[in-house]
């Protein structure tokens, strides 16, 4: 069995520190993200693929002319683009962040359940003669043969 993220893990207070940074990164965010629910990711208006060149001149056109639509200007257009176009960057930084976490965390789960499985099966064999193991197994035991349960689902 190879060991490929447990003996690689930085210290505690390391990835406290890394914890503190996503925190106030998350803070930063919020003052200018949001959080859409379920049902509005469901109403946005989507743009077809390569659109966006073709709004901004639009809005170019829009505020040289001077026309304006009732709740959004020109200008209002360009930021949204703006802000999609200036955001696409930090998004592909954090998904890739995000990922290497889970992947990581999954190795993590996968390399302790091989590990303590192959323990198990030599503490189950010891416990016969080493009464002080039998709760230890039969207590992982219990777990074991038990079916996971699954998640309600969402209403």
């Amino acid at each position: 069995m190879e060991n490929r993220v447990g003996s690689k893990t930085p210290s505690a207070t390391e990835l406290a520190k890394l914890t503190q940074s996503a925190d106030d990164l998350l803070a930063a965010l919020r003052k200018f993200c949001i959080v859409l629910s379920p049902d509005d990711r469901l109403t946005l208006t989507r743009m077809r693929l390569g659109t966006e060149v073709h709004l901004v001149a639009l809005a170019a056109a829009a505020k040289k002319l001077g026309l304006a639509l009732p709740g959004v200007s020109a200008d209002d257009l360009s930021d949204d683009l703006r802000t999609d176009k200036d955001l696409a960057p930090l998004e592909q930084a954090l998904t890739a962040a995000l990922e290497l976490v889970r992947d990581t965390r999954a190795q993590a789960r996968s390399e302790a359940a091989e590990a303590g499985y192959m323990y198990y099966g030599m503490i189950q064999a010891a416990a016969g003669r080493l009464p002080e193991l039998q709760t230890l197994v039969h207590n992982l035991s219990e777990v074991l043969s038990s079916r996971p349960r699954r998640k309600p689902p969402a209403p």
